[in-house]
């Protein structure tokens, strides 16, 4: 009998153990410097390790999101950082800030990050905004894939020349941009895999470095005769043809506002030369471009 209550009590004390899994409140208490994940780990820098504490939340689509908070100080905007896995070419609603793309076995992810809650990026606190941004990226540059995993950071162009034009290559076809927008654009290319096309996404520069985004638009190379008519701001170019296949040429716009007060006018500029960077797009050579 004794065994037996015994047995009982243990099993009992691990039921209420695996419960208490449930109950866990946002913040996890780990405060390792190394945290791992499904698909990557990400290394805290000295000044953060033992003074944090991280959360991942899992969605119903597979996808996560990791939240780092501070241990100390009022309750009130504790997260400090947070990088949310998207479905590729989902729209990130609320998230602005961008790491590239984690190519997993299990699918591809565009990685996101947003401002904590609670700031606001005005002329009184854009120099607090410009130094969390700078965190943000300065903690994603720790980020390791697993094996398997692999971690595509942005390809970001170098400073233009003093040249009358600057010409951006990709796989199969090269845009040719006037200096003052290149000047002015960040312009990151993501290589969808060895050989797939690649994505080419351009921004205003001073909005970019805003929570608001500063896209100004992607061009996307899809499968001839897939569907692209969910997307809710597009526009077809043509169609390349290319020894891996034809692919339509689709220019995605924001839907949202992608600027801030201060970088409205500047972002407003860029916005005019986007069409002629559309119009200087060119096949390299082998690669067929047919037009409307």
């Amino acid at each position: 009998m004794k065994r037996i209550l015994c047995l009982i009590l243990i099993l009992l004390t691990l039921f209420l153990t695996g419960c208490g899994k449930d109950l866990l409140p946002s913040y996890s208490g780990n405060d390792a410097y190394l945290i791992d994940t499904e698909y990557f780990t990400l290394t805290l820098p000295p000044d953060l390790q033992g003074k944090c504490e991280y959360h991942i939340e899992t969605f119903d689509d597979g996808t996560y999101e990791l939240s780092l908070y501070r241990k100390e100080g009022p309750k009130e905007n504790k997260e400090i950082f947070n990088i949310r896995l998207f479905p590729m070419y989902q729209i990130a609603d609320g998230y602005s800030l961008t790491h590239g793309i984690l190519i997993t076995p299990k699918g591809d992810y565009e990685l996101f990050s947003r401002l904590p809650d609670g700031v606001e990026n005005t002329k009184e606190n854009k120099e607090v905004c410009d130094d969390i941004i700078d965190d943000f990226y300065g903690i994603a540059t720790n980020l390791t894939p697993k094996n398997g995993c692999e971690h595509l950071v942005p390809q970001l162009e170098s400073e233009a020349e003093r040249v009358s034009e600057i010409v951006v290559e990709t796989k199969y076809y090269t845009l040719t941009m006037p200096v003052d927008f290149y000047n002015n654009c960040e312009c990151h290319i993501f290589p969808a895999d060895v050989e797939g096309p690649d994505t080419l996404v351009l921004y205003e520069l001073s909005s970019f470095k805003t929570e608001y985004g500063g896209h100004l638009c992607s061009i996307l190379l899809i499968p001839h005769g897939e569907d692209y008519d969910f997307y809710p701001a597009y526009e077809w170019i043509g169609v390349l043809e290319t020894p891996e296949g034809d692919f339509d040429i689709v220019v995605l716009y924001p839907t949202d506002v992608q600027f801030s007060e201060d970088t409205a006018s500047t972002y407003d500029e860029m916005v005019q030369y986007v069409q002629d960077v559309l119009y200087s797009l060119r096949p390299k050579d082998g690669i067929g471009l047919v037009l409307p």
